[in-house]
Formats: C-alpha cells, sequence, structure tokens
C-alpha cells in the first residue's frame, strides 16, 4: 500500500505530518518525504494485522526509551506514528552517500575497471585515510552496540551512510528498528546477502559474534572494493550458484594478491590481513575466535596512524619497502627504499611521535617498561589526538592528554605539535632540554604549540595513575613518554 500525497500521519505525541511522496520502499516498509518539514522523513512499515501492529509499536517503544544509550552512529527515532499505519519519524539523511558507493565504481554488479591505474584514481578520489577513519568510527560503534548485549542484524554497505563535515569522518546507520529487542514479539532481523555469517544461514540467530561477520566483510569491501569470497575465480566462472555459494562464504577465501581485488599490501596493514584471515578462514566456523569489533577499532586507527602522504601524488599509503635498484647498480650494495604505490615515486622524510611507558630514574633517566608502544606519523588532520596511559598493568579508558598537529615546511627538522589537556588535572609535563628534565606547564590554549625537533621527547606523569617504586633509597616512577622522530623511510 502506497500512501498518497497529502495524507496525514498521526503520531504517538499527537502530532500530524504531512506525507509528500514516497522516496524509496524496501521489504520491511517504505520511506517518504514530508511536505511540513524536509529535514525528517517518515518510515512506515506494510500493512499488517492488528496483533502485528501491536508489537511493531511496542518495539518502538522500547528502542525509543533506550536509543540515549546507543552509539551516536544510529540515526535515531524522532517521533512514533500510529496512524494510519505504524511508523516513526527520522533526521532526513537521503544526501548522504552510503559505504555502497565508496565500493563499486560501476555498481555492485560490476567490478573494477580493465584499467588497474583507472581503478586506483577512483579508489583514492575517496582515499585510504577517509576509509580508514570510517572504518575505526563504524567498529567503534558495534563495539559499544555489543557491550550492552545489543545486536543490530542487518550491517551492510546499503545501510551505513557517510557523515562528512568540515573534514571529519564519521558513519550513520540507518534502521534503527532493526535492533533486536528481547520479548518483543518480533523476530531479529536476518541481514543481507554476502554478509551473513556461516551460522546464521545455517538458521542460528544473530548474535555479537555473527555481526562481527557482517562488520568484517563491510571493511574489506570497503578496503579492498570486493567480497572476501568474491575473487577472480568465482567471477570468471560467470556461474551463478558458484555466485551464490561465494555471498554465502562458501567458497575459498580470497587471497592477498588476487587480481580482482585491490592488493592487500596496498590497503591493508600486516595487523588488518591477519584479522581478516582469522575472521574468513582460520577461525571461520568458530564464532567466538573470529576477530571482533574492538580488534577492527584498533586496527583502523593504528593503521590511519601509520599512513605516509606521498609528496607527489598527494595520497596516503602505508611504507611501501622496495629494492633500490638505481642504488644497486651505481654502488653494487643493496639498499632498501619506501615508495608510494600509487604513483611510484619516493618516499622522503617522515615525522612521527613515538609513544611508549618508561621508568623514569631520579636524574631523569629513562628506561622502556616492555615493549608496548604507539607509532603516529605526523601528517595534516591529526586533530584532537587522544594519547592514553599505556601502562602494561593497566589501559586508561580517559585520556590524559591530546594534541593537534599542524603541517610544517618540509625542508624544517621541526614540527609543531600542540600538546594540551582538556580531560586530566593531575597530569604533568617535563621536556627534555640539554639542561635535563624540566618542568612545563601543560598549555590550555590550543593554538599554542610546543615546537619539537628530533630526538626531542615529552614525559608525562599522573599523580594518581603514576606507579613509584623505591630501589634501595632512589626512587623511581613510571611516565608515558612522547618522543619525536624525523626519518627516511627505508
Amino acid at each position: 500500500m502506497t500512501l498518497e500525497t497529502n495524507t496525514k500521519l498521526y503520531s504517538l505525541f499527537h502530532r500530524i505530518y504531512t506525507v509528500d511522496k514516497k522516496l524509496a520502499a524496501g521489504g520491511q516498509g517504505s520511506i517518504y518525504s514530508l511536505k511540513d518539514s524536509p529535514k525528517q522523513v517518515a518510515k512506515i512499515y506494510a500493512a499488517e494485522d492488528a496483533e502485528k501492529q501491536r508489537k511493531q509499536l511496542q518495539k518502538l517503544e522500547k528502542i525509543q526509551n533506550i536509543q540515549h544509550t546507543l552509539p551516536e552512529n544510529f540515526i535515531r527515532i524522532q517521533d512514533i506514528l500510529t496512524k494510519p499505519q505504524i511508523g516513526y519519524i527520522m533526521e532526513n539523511v537521503s544526501a548522504l552517500p552510503s559505504v555502497l558507493s565508496k565500493i563499486y565504481p560501476a555498481g555492485p554488479n560490476e567490478h573494477k575497471p580493465a584499467d588497474f591505474q583507472e581503478w586506483k584514481i577512483w579508489f583514492n578520489k575517496w582515499g585510504l585515510e577517509k576509509r580508514l577513519l570510517l572504518g575505526w568510527r563504524l567498529a567503534g560503534a558495534f563495539r559499544q552496540l555489543h557491550q550492552q548485549n545489543l545486536t543490530y542484524g542487518d550491517l551492510s554497505a546499503s545501510n551505513v551512510l557517510i557523515r562528512e563535515v568540515d573534514g571529519q569522518i564519521n558513519a550513520a546507520v540507518i534502521d534503527i528498528d532493526n535492533i533486536y529487542v528481547a520479548a518483543s514479539g518480533i523476530l531479529p532481523v536476518l541481514g543481507t546477502p554476502g554478509y551473513m555469517a556461516p551460522e546464521v544461514l545455517e538458521g542460528q540467530p544473530i548474535d555479537p559474534a555473527a555481526e562481527d561477520w557482517s562488520l568484517a566483510v563491510l571493511l574489506f569491501q570497503l578496503l579492498r572494493l570486493g567480497h572476501p569470497f568474491r575473487g577472480s575465480t568465482v567471477i570468471n566462472a560467470a556461474s551463478e550458484q558458484l555466485e551464490a555459494d561465494a555471498l554465502a562464504g562458501k567458497t575459498q577465501y580470497v587471497s592477498d594478491e588476487d587480481p580482482a581485488l585491490m592488493p592487500a599490501e596496498y590497503v591493508c596493514t600486516e595487523k588488518l590481513k591477519q584479522l581478516f584471515y582469522n575472521t574468513f578462514a582460520k577461525y571461520k566456523n568458530r564464532p567466538l575466535a573470529r576477530s571482533s569489533a574492538s580488534d577492527f577499532e584498533q586496527a583502523c586507527l593504528e593503521a590511519y596512524y601509520n599512513l605516509i602522504e606521498c609528496p607527489v601524488c598527494g595520497n596516503f599509503h602505508f611504507p611501501y619497502v622496495v629494492p633500490d635498484t638505481k642504488h644497486k647498480q651505481e654502488t653494487g650494495k643493496d639498499k632498501n627504499i619506501s615508495i608510494c604505490p600509487w604513483c611510484q615515486s619516493q618516499d622522503g622524510t617522515v615525522r612521527y611521535l613515538r609513544i611508549f611507558t618508561a621508568c623514569l630514574g631520579p636524574n631523569g633517566a629513562i628506561r622502556q617498561i616492555g615493549s608496548t608502544s604507539q607509532q603516529i606519523i605526523l601528517k595534516k588532520g591529526l586533530q584532537n589526538i587522544d594519547v592514553h596511559f599505556i601502562y602494561p598493568w593497566k589501559h586508561t579508558d580517559q585520556p590524559f592528554l591530546q594534541f593537534n598537529y599542524t603541517a610544517d615546511s618540509k625542508r624544517s627538522a621541526a614540527a609543531n605539535v600542540c600538546v594540551f589537556n582538556p580531560h586530566n588535572s593531575n597530569a604533568q609535563l617535563y621536556f627534555n632540554t640539554p639542561n635535563g628534565l624540566q618542568k612545563t606547564s601543560i598549555p590550555a590554549d590550543r593554538s599554542k604549540a610546543i615546537l619539537l625537533h628530533s630526538g626531542n621527547f615529552i614525559v608525562c606523569t599522573d599523580t594518581i595513575q603514576t606507579l613509584a617504586v623505591e630501589n634501595g633509597g632512589p626512587v623511581y616512577t613510571t611516565a608515558t613518554i612522547i618522543q619525536y622522530g624525523r626519518t627516511e623511510v627505508c
């Protein structure tokens, strides 16, 4: 049943809306624009019997009551409709592109262009840095959802939209009513073909582990521009049955070098490749051992931190090391260099911060504790980056510092890093100088930069989080070190 233009919609809260036109239709119902509210749309469920409508209304009320606890990425219910049919009002996000539009250049039934160079150009129109940031945001949203033991049920590239404002990337998930509410009397949504975990295809209910499979498929597509089981063998066979088997995960997991997909070494770190392998191959039939949303959240952010911006083409890439054949010919000696895989030009100098936990001695002596460290390659767009204490025995959820980075002259050996403290009044900073460590105040003004030269570091302690140990008189304290470095990539 299609609602006519000017049909009145009545809400549970006694508001009245007027239908403009149908925008889209799906299995659950239809989306309509509203004459009196262009920033909102109405989702109207297909006509059902009275009992089904009662259950639909009950479920919407339950979701509306808990939606304040859900990740901000889910498009909220703004009002609940009761007449002439059950439905709800939500934000009009029809202008936002879907993730699907960033995966297939010519649509979901087509694959990469014959010219690989053309495919690379298309990929970088919405480049690797944006894809990793979106993956980080999306994985984080589903980590939060799963921590509440809730599932969405229909995670796919069509149901995730991209919100990009002032250079900031975020994911917007539509159809919040897909979230499964126990005891609602309405069965959970089973998912979209191509994204459903093997156990769900066998009739088991969707749980967080099964939804992590759907997330892994979507992130794989976002980075490699294809399905993890739909490689060149499946595509070249042109078999409907083999195609269906691939979307069901019944064919072999594609290789890192499969010519039908973007090469893994161009777009994935070793950690991301391992997470995908664990999900789609090693632990394919062991749901609880597969990679989780939390795993992908951390891996996407770490991958973003380690991107290099090519000084020639401006695209982002990971360190891509190859033998320097020219150097070998001239000197007879082996040497490796890092090049941009997109344009083949050689990388220049990169600036980075290395963050690690150390033991701070009485005379400023520093010794790293354990092997845990974090590296962040400095590049434009690094804003409000959280720095946590990364003690081996504890990870603080609340960051104790944040920093911004403003790009410097390529010829400068220094870096302008604005360190500020929005969260923790207990944090203290020490800056290394030729005369030893000197205590410095943490700037409250975010525009005030600390100029760091290669080898400079900042020592960060916290009167609450810091552990002090006395060893025969001298007192050693733990600290987090932020060290600036500048190096040729090789």
